[in-house]
C-alpha cells in the first residue's frame, strides 16, 4: 500500500507541476509579448485527432518493432519476470509501475496523432530502456554476454565506416567514397 500511495502521490504531483505553468505565467509580470511567446510554446502541439488514429496504428505496427528492436524484448521479459514477482510489488512496484505509466502515456498521445513520424517513436524508448534495464539482473550470462559481444561488434563497425568515410573526405580516394 505504501508503494502505490508513493507512485499515485508523485503521480499527481506530476500533472500538478506540468498544469501549473500557465498559471504561473498569468500571475507572473511578464510583458504581452513574452506571455504571447510562452502560451504560443505551451499550446505549439502536433495535430492530433479525438479518436485513434488508423494512419497512426499502422505506422506503429510496421515500424515500432524495428526502431525499438533490442528494448521492447528485454522490456517484455523484465514486465514478465518483476510482475509476477509478490516480493517485489508485482505490478505496483515503482520500478514498474513509473515507466510504464509513461510508456502508456507516450503510445496513447503516438495513436492520437493525425500521422506519427519517427519523432515519434523516439519519446517512447526512454521508458522503455528503463523497464529494459531491469531485466538485464534475471538474464543468463551468455544472453548477457551476446548482447554485450553485439553491441561492441555493431559500435565497432559503425565506428570503423565513420573513420573509412572521413578517410576518404579528407584524402579524396577512393573518390566514389570521397564523394
Amino acid at each position: 500500500k505504501l508503494r502505490f500511495r508513493w507512485t499515485l502521490t508523485s503521480t499527481i504531483l506530476g500533472f500538478i507541476g506540468f498544469a501549473i505553468w500557465p498559471v504561473l505565467w498569468y500571475w507572473g509580470d511578464l510583458s504581452p509579448e513574452w506571455r504571447h511567446i510562452a502560451q504560443e510554446g505551451w499550446r505549439n502541439v502536433p495535430q492530433m485527432r479525438s479518436n485513434p488514429s488508423i494512419a497512426s496504428l499502422g505506422f506503429l505496427s510496421v515500424n515500432f518493432w524495428a526502431y525499438a528492436w533490442p528494448v521492447w524484448p528485454l522490456a517484455i521479459i523484465s514486465l514478465a519476470h518483476w510482475g509476477r514477482t509478490k516480493e517485489s510489488g508485482a505490478w505496483r512496484a515503482p520500478h514498474l509501475c513509473i515507466p510504464l505509466s509513461l510508456f502508456i502515456g507516450c503510445l496513447i498521445y503516438v495513436l492520437f496523432r493525425l500521422e506519427a513520424n519517427e519523432h515519434d517513436l523516439m519519446i517512447m524508448i526512454p521508458s522503455l530502456s528503463i523497464i529494459a534495464a531491469f531485466s538485464l539482473p534475471i538474464l543468463k550470462r551468455g544472453l548477457i554476454s551476446f548482447i554485450d559481444w553485439f553491441a561492441m561488434f555493431s559500435f565497432t563497425i559503425i565506428a570503423l565506416a565513420i573513420w573509412i568515410i572521413w578517410l576518404a573526405k579528407v584524402t579524396g580516394f577512393p573518390e566514389s567514397t570521397a564523394e
